[in-house]
């Protein structure tokens, strides 16, 4: 019994949508082969671009959001990890971003 008292129907032992997420198991994108959980290798990246520091009506604000003036400078518009693995089966890589 719940403590809302209900319970659920025999054989139930969850409700929809209560079910266990997989883990996720990486796979060779050449030969499908299942890879380790953990990466060979890592490699973290970023995007950067270039603010003027001019204040843009049209934008209310500069090109890095700020609301004032300031002076040039760049700043970080993405960043993430690639993932990469060697597969044990074909001996390709295959890489996922993380």
């Amino acid at each position: 019994m719940s403590i809302f008292g209900w319970s659920l129907p025999a054989g139930c032992g969850r409700l929809p949508g209560e079910e266990d997420e997989q883990p996720h198991q990486p796979r060779c994108r050449h030969c499908k082969a299942f890879l380790t959980a953990k990466p060979d290798f890592t490699s973290a990246w970023e995007a950067t671009e270039e603010c003027d520091g001019r204040y843009y009506e049209e934008l209310h604000g500069t090109l890095c959001g700020k609301r004032h003036s300031h002076e040039p400078h760049r700043h970080v518009i993405d960043a993430g990890t690639t993932l990469s693995w060697t597969c044990t089966r074909c001996h390709r890589e295959t890489t996922e971003s993380g």
